[in-house]
């Protein structure tokens, strides 16, 4: 049986460092700002790490958030709904690009 090429599991001590999308707003996200995000609640991050190498092919980070009922137009409401209505979705994603990586090195 063939191994996948990649595992996803949720961010950890992963070496960042070295990620690189080609999107310095994103890359930037991603190797300082989402642990911070992730310890307040904010999103959930999952890395898709290449089996052989170890080395993080890409990210997605997942969202969540809810809307009050009294924000809902009334068409939209259903009675005895709960008071809020829960949202989410991925927030970002992300693969990483050798290219861009070799272009950042420079």
């Amino acid at each position: 049986m063939t191994l996948p090429p990649f595992r996803v599991e949720a961010l950890a001590a992963h070496d960042r460092s070295r990620f690189c999308c080609g999107n310095d707003r994103i890359d930037r996200h991603f190797r300082e700002t989402v642990s911070q995000d992730i310890k307040r609640g904010y999103v959930k991050c999952f890395v898709a790490v290449e089996v052989e190498t170890e080395r993080l092919a890409g990210f997605y980070t997942l969202t969540s958030n809810s809307v009050p009922l009294t924000q809902i137009p009334d068409e939209l409401k259903k009675k005895d709904a709960a008071l809020s209505v829960r949202a989410g979705g991925a927030d970002q994603l992300a693969r990483s690009s050798p290219s861009a990586l070799t272009k950042r090195n420079q």
